[in-house]
């Protein structure tokens, strides 16, 4: 199975109704507690090319085995990034 299909049956996990019995149950049923917690919302799966801040984000945190939160000034690992973004749209 390639990565997009991996991604695409991710997103689908998340849309269905029954309990998620798979390795990864309890973070699917975790992530849908949290989308029930919202009036609405979608999900769906871009390219990592599309998603590419996140991509480096989840990259750097693995490997530095750390979890941040960031208030109005970015990470530097991606501001290259998000400049970039900010210019093609």
């Amino acid at each position: 199975m390639e990565k997009d299909d991996y991604c695409r049956e991710a997103g689908l996990k998340l849309l269905r109704e029954d309990v998620d019995r798979s390795v990864h149950g309890p973070l699917v049923e975790e992530i849908r507690s949290i989308l029930r917690s919202f009036a609405d919302f979608s999900v769906s799966m871009v390219r990592r090319t599309a998603n590419e801040a996140a991509h480096l984000l989840a990259k750097d945190s693995c490997v530095n085995k750390y979890c941040k939160t960031w208030i109005r000034v970015p990470p530097v690992i991606v501001v290259s990034r998000l400049t970039l973004d900010i210019l093609e749209f």
